[in-house]
């Protein structure tokens, strides 16, 4: 059990011990043998996380990074000057492991990989914190696998160990430049160019939002000499901020901006002076082989599960800060959550953090297997990684903002927790693709991959496990919802292009309906399965009635008490039994 009338506030507690979901997640997708060492790796970073790791973003997003571009001689140094919170955090990061923990001597020690799910509950972790901080740091390991996977052996060898090391002193941390004036969604827009000197590349151009914009190791895309125009002509580079003589490299921060939340992270202007690239090509090493969007795309890939545990690790928080709240405050006589409308409101953010949750942590399970296995596992993947992002962004904006609608006017305050998360959560649907771009990615990954079959093929397999008759009432709105996604697949065949693309976005929000239903109706059969528990199933039953099959009436007609017999029971992740939800769910 959670007790949060023994918690003041959310700061302060060992943030993994208080989330039997994530404990949950780990049970389900962490291998038997790896389950104890990830149990004491995420005890210890639930512990940073939730006490220095939070306590300092409060005081970075009040302080945030200042750019001093030139010194007292007039002499531009392009300096970022973090408060000295940023840099702690970052330092006790780095330490811990929370990046380079899969390329230390102990990962090689256990000789077995470091589980993909064990780093995203770090993420997710951090994201409950700050998820400025998670964008500041997330990037290097994405620069680090496209170093790995594409550069040649010196480059390799100047940028891998730095991007691995776990020393924030002495390592580079990552960054991603990719965006222009002329082009952030319109990549092949790009008016960067680079041109090859006989010994280096050499790149020029404006970059218009370069996240982390100090950090040490920049990918970036550009367009070389001969290249034709367009997304084909663009090729892969990674820049060191500085050169190997302790130089400053041709990258000229113009300023940071000025941004209504994520302020831990500087975001920039910056411009590319004759500054010197190192071309990431594969083999051959050909920067006009026309794959170098491709190539970025695998980092962008990697970027949006990033973004997509931002916002699910903001529902987490406002769930968490809201049912503390809830048992603290007293209005009419009473507290906040023996109110029915308040028990309901806090468990409908409760029932979309577990949703975004179950997306996020199915995503990285299938990352692993998908790349082993191909096929439908790739395919339900490729459908899964835009659907996550677009779901877990907009419920951690509309999470937050019911979060603050529960402390009532103390959550618009900036001193109360809630009213920095509603400004970091907004940023969230834009960065990686905003709603439509990642709807198109759908369409195109229909039309091209037959993504959607590996989607409905999973969905019905989840309907053939969920066989008890517990679950009767979630499995017929997911059993409704998949028929539902078949028709609208069916008519969309029909319908002209501008029709189909009119409708992108919301073919996108029924699939990502569907699916949560899905996944959240597989947990729920896999928990009476191998716990002989129900808490699931009234959950799943839930998220079924508030996106899947409302009543007639908008569920003012129901008349079951879930919300206020179960209240307590669910929030505080009590063990309910199946005869105790029989009687909610008949």
């Amino acid at each position: 059990m959670t007790h949060y009338e023994k918690m003041n506030e959310a700061v302060g507690h060992n943030w993994y011990r208080v989330d039997p979901n994530l404990r949950f997640l780990m049970d389900r997708f962490i291998a038997p043998e790896d389950r104890a060492w990830v149990e004491e790796k995420l005890d210890a970073m639930g512990e940073l996380m939730g006490t220095v790791v939070a306590a300092n973003a409060e005081i970075i997003d009040k302080n945030p990074p200042q750019l001093v571009r030139w010194d007292k001689h007039g002499e531009e140094t392009n300096r970022v000057v973090h408060h000295p919170a940023a840099l702690d955090t970052k330092r006790r990061l780095w330490k811990a492991g929370f990046l380079g923990l899969p390329w230390s001597q102990e990962a090689r020690d256990r000789g077995r990989p470091v589980p993909e799910s064990l780093m995203m509950a770090y993420l997710y972790l951090l994201n409950q914190a700050e998820t400025g901080m998670a964008c500041s740091v997330g990037m290097t390991n994405g620069v680090l696998r496209l170093v790995e996977r594409y550069g040649d052996e010196a480059t390799k060898k100047h940028f891998v160990p730095k991007l691995s090391a776990m020393d924030f002193d002495e390592a580079y941390d990552g960054s991603m430049f990719m965006t222009e004036r002329t082009g952030g969604s319109d990549v092949g827009a790009i008016e960067s160019t680079a041109r090859f000197d006989g010994k280096v590349w050499r790149l020029d151009g404006l970059k218009w939002f370069s996240s982390n914009v100090d950090g040490k190791a920049i990918a970036t895309l550009a367009r070389p000499e001969g290249a034709p125009k367009g997304i084909k002509g663009l090729a892969l580079f990674v820049l060191p901020k500085f050169m190997e003589d302790g130089s400053p490299n041709g990258v000229h921060i113009r300023r940071i901006k000025d941004k209504l939340g994520t302020r831990a992270v500087p975001t920039g202007e910056v411009d590319f002076v004759d500054a010197t690239g190192y071309l990431l090509a594969g083999p051959d090493q050909n920067a006009l082989d026309g794959r170098g969007i491709n190539r970025m795309m695998e980092m962008v890939t990697e970027s949006r599960l990033g973004v997509a545990a931002m916002g699910a690790g903001i529902s987490r928080r406002s769930f968490l800060d809201a049912a503390i709240y809830a048992t603290q405050r007293v209005a009419w006589g009473k507290k906040l959550e023996d109110h029915p409308m308040v028990r309901e409101e806090i468990l409908k953010i409760m029932v979309e953090s577990e949703a975004s949750a179950a997306m996020l942590f199915k995503c990285t399970s299938l990352v692993s297997e998908a790349s082993a296995a191909g096929g439908r596992e790739s395919r339900l993947l490729r459908m899964l990684v835009p659907l996550t992002k677009i779901r877990c962004t907009r419920r951690g904006i509309e999470n937050a903002s019911a979060a603050i609608e529960v402390f009532g006017a103390n959550g618009y305050i900036e001193n109360w927790p809630t009213a920095r998360q509603f400004r970091d959560a907004q940023c969230h649907t834009i960065w990686e693709g905003p709603e439509n771009i990642l709807a198109l990615d759908l369409l195109r990954a229909m039309a091209k991959e037959q993504a959607h079959e590996g989607a409905l093929a999973f969905i019905a397999e989840v309907i053939g496990r969920a066989s008890d008759k517990l679950l009767a009432e979630p499995r017929r709105a997911v059993e409704k919802g998949l028929a539902d996604v078949k028709a609208a697949l069916g008519w969309l065949a029909q319908a002209d292009q501008e029709i189909i693309q009119l409708r992108a976005r919301r073919l996108a929000n029924l699939c990502a309906d569907v699916l949560q239903g899905a996944l959240l109706l597989d947990e729920a059969a896999w928990e009476l399965a191998e716990r002989g528990l129900a808490r699931k199933a009234i959950v799943a039953a839930l998220f079924a009635r508030e996106r899947l099959s409302p009543d007639a009436i908008r569920e003012i007609r129901r008349d079951d008490r879930i919300v206020l017999d179960l209240y307590h029971a669910l929030t505080r992740y009590e063990d309910i039994k199946p005869a105790e939800a029989a009687k909610h769910l008949a």
